[in-house]
């Protein structure tokens, strides 16, 4: 069984088609689905024992951990980068996924 999905809320989804989708997957038997909103800044987290909102904070399930502070300050930090015309970070996570999905990889991968 799948522990856990993470899925990044693009420009043109609403939040209702996003939850739709994690509550399909918790009934496909994922255990805990978290929906990254990078432009609010927040994690919608959903499992068969809660829901919540977190804004920039550490978030947990299943034993797995990411410090979303650290995420979305890395976030801010290209989005400057980019705005001051200095490079921007690369890496294949970066190009082929948005900007905070690369960051949360890159902090799964570590």
């Amino acid at each position: 069984m799948p522990v856990l999905a993470v899925e990044v809320m693009g420009l043109h989804q609403s939040v209702q088609e996003m939850l739709d989708h994690a509550k399909l997957l918790l009934k496909a038997w994922v255990k805990a689905v978290w929906i990254v909103e990078p432009y609010a800044r927040s994690v919608f987290v959903l499992s068969g024992r809660e829901q919540r909102l977190s804004h920039q904070e550490l978030v947990e399930t299943e034993g797995i951990r990411v410090d979303f502070a650290k995420v979305f300050s890395a976030e801010r930090r290209r989005e400057s980068a980019a705005f001051s015309g200095k490079p921007i970070a690369s890496g294949l996570a970066a190009t082929i996924m948005p900007p905070a999905a690369a960051s949360v990889a890159r902090i799964l991968s570590h």
